[in-house]
């Protein structure tokens, strides 16, 4: 939304993970990681890890101080390349320093998380999740993945909005969505 260029976070990590392969670098996957389900489909198209800084950002761990608003539990959080961390300065933004920046322009987010609790509890569960959904897919490893990937085992298929829907939460007027 800022510079108006770029290129889909799956299409991105795809292209990169091919050329990237050649020359036997690992690529990561930084961005957009919003559930164990956006890491699969990361991992899937190439990437050797996963970056999840907004989904790991409400731990206890994670910087920041909670404060309740409507009666939630909240946690600021700020993307390293959102303006408050380019003018907040170093990891806690209490240095008042500003990073040094190629571009003056921010492109990051900031906000607020919800309370996930202890990284402790919060890992095995990714984990966990990431597991199932190898095997759910056939796969033991990364690198066993990445073969599938790109001697054209591995497929993929679109979902229509309708299959979207379908898959998700419907039909109930209120639910409570607590994964671990």
């Amino acid at each position: 939304m800022v510079k108006a260029v770029g290129r889909a976070q799956i299409s991105a990590v795809y292209h990169s993970s091919k050329i990237a392969r050649e020359y036997g670098v690992p690529v990561i996957a930084d961005g957009g990681i919003a559930n164990t389900g956006c890491a699969i489909k990361a991992l899937s198209v190439g990437a050797s890890c996963v970056m999840m800084g907004s989904l790991l950002a409400g731990t206890e761990e994670s910087p920041g101080e909670y404060f309740f608003r409507d009666g939630m539990r909240l946690k600021s959080y700020r993307g390293m390349a959102s303006r408050e961390a380019i003018l907040g300065g170093g990891r806690g933004g209490k240095s008042g320093m500003r990073r040094p920046q190629h571009s003056a322009h921010a492109h990051g987010v900031s906000g607020t998380v919800m309370d996930k609790g202890s990284i402790g509890l919060f890992v095995p569960y990714l984990t966990q999740s990431i597991k199932h959904g190898f095997q759910d897919i056939g796969t033991q490893s990364i690198s066993n993945l990445h073969e599938q990937l790109f001697t054209g085992k591995l497929r993929f298929e679109l979902r229509s909005q309708a299959a979207q829907k379908e898959g998700g939460i419907h039909d109930l007027f209120t639910y409570e969505k607590r994964l671990f």
